[in-house]
């Protein structure tokens, strides 16, 4: 795996990458909370139930391992 930041990556799509999945994310969790559905998301290795109203993670460092 390159350890380079994605903000250092030579193709555009790719340093934009992890801010539409931030905006994905949230768009899902709009939806969820609209239609009043649980968000089934990845925690540990583990599939979870998360309630989409409860306050996001703090979403690690760009670049840096969890």
């Amino acid at each position: 795996m390159n350890p380079k930041p994605l903000s250092e990556a030579k193709d555009e799509d790719l340093r934009h990458a992890m801010a539409a999945l931030r905006r994905a994310a949230l768009r899902a969790r709009e939806r969820a909370i609209q239609t009043n559905t649980a968000l089934i998301i990845v925690r540990d290795g583990q599939l979870v139930r998360a309630d989409p109203r409860t306050p996001l993670d703090p979403t690690p460092e760009e670049g840096k391992p969890r």
